[in-house]
C-alpha cells in the first residue's frame, strides 16, 4: 500500500525532552503507538477488546531519525499498512514537522490470543 491511511498530531512538550532540548529518542515509539490506536479506533476497533480475547503485540520496530525536533514543534505522525499477513501487519510510519520527514519507522505487529499470547489471525480489515 503506498497511500497514508491516517494522520495523528503530536505536539512535543517539554517532559519529551531531554537535557538539549532535543525529543529523546525513545519517545518516538510512543508517537507511532498513539497513531496506531487512533487509527485502529477511527477504523471502528479498539486496540483491546478482551470480550474478543486478541491484542495485537510489537514484534519488530526499526527506525530511522533523521533531523531534530525540538519543544513546541507540532508534528504529523503517518501511518501506513505496507502489508497485512494472516497474523500480522507491517505498519509504515513517517513522522513530518512543517512537511519535512523528520523520522521514520517500520514497525510489525502480530495478532494474539488476549489469554494466552498464541498467534491469531487478525479478525477485522484494516487496510
Amino acid at each position: 500500500m503506498s497511500r497514508t491511511d491516517f494522520v495523528f498530531p503530536v505536539r512535543i512538550h517539554y517532559e519529551d525532552t531531554d537535557a538539549g532540548g532535543v525529543v529523546y529518542h525513545a519517545n518516538y515509539p510512543r508517537y507511532m503507538a498513539r497513531t496506531r490506536t487512533e487509527c485502529l479506533r477511527e477504523l471502528g476497533h479498539e486496540l483491546v477488546k478482551l470480550e474478543q480475547d486478541f491484542i495485537f503485540a510489537v514484534r519488530s520496530v526499526s527506525i530511522d531519525f533523521l533531523k531534530p525536533v525540538f519543544l513546541n514543534d507540532l508534528l504529523q505522525v503517518h501511518v501506513t499498512v505496507a502489508r497485512k499477513g494472516k497474523t500480522s501487519l507491517d505498519i509504515r510510519h513517517e513522522i513530518y514537522r512543517e512537511n519535512i520527514i523528520v523520522c521514520h519507522a517500520d514497525v510489525n505487529v502480530a495478532g494474539h490470543v488476549a489469554s494466552s499470547f498464541r498467534p491469531q489471525a487478525i479478525p477485522f480489515e484494516v487496510g
